[in-house]
């Protein structure tokens, strides 16, 4: 049986270990930007055992929040963290969204995500679509058909 987690904001001192799990998973993140995240409550954190196992980092000028980057720790999958992440998320802000590798589609199905193609929601959105946050620049949105039919979008809203 898997030790219990507890899901809570991030503190400043905390980032290193955030930055640290984002990049064990190749996700990019501008560790300035993450810092100014942390202070403002948009990144969660799960602790085992007194260390972070997981993180969750949100962009809050979204409606709804977005998510721009969410990890666990390898020898901790599996076990739950990642949906009590987003389920956090989901119940502190009501709503969040997500963009995601197809392959990722069981996941995100399992916690009560609404999925759709990220080319449909990004052709019938004129303003910033969802933003592909895997790719190396983050600020970049897909642009060729190919990666958005492997692309997803999903929202989670929670009472």
């Amino acid at each position: 049986m898997s030790r219990p987690v507890s899901i809570r904001p991030a503190a400043e001192d905390e980032a290193i270990d955030v930055i640290r799990l984002f990049e064990g998973a190749l996700l990019t993140v501008d560790f300035d930007t993450l810092r100014d995240a942390i202070a403002h409550g948009a990144v969660f954190v799960a602790i085992r055992a007194d260390r972070v196992v997981g993180a969750v980092y949100l962009d809050l000028d979204r409606d709804p929040a977005h998510v721009e980057a969410i990890a666990v720790h390898p020898s901790h999958r599996r076990d739950g963290i990642g949906s009590q992440l987003l389920a956090h998320a989901a119940s502190r802000y009501g709503a969040i969204t997500a963009a995601f590798d197809s392959e990722l589609r069981p996941f995100y199905e399992s916690i009560g995500f609404t999925i759709e193609s990220l080319e449909l929601v990004d052709s019938a959105d004129d303003t910033d679509g969802p933003v592909n946050v895997d790719d190396a620049d983050d600020e970049a949105e897909v642009d060729n058909v190919d990666d958005a039919n492997d692309r997803l979008f999903g929202r989670l809203s929670r009472p």
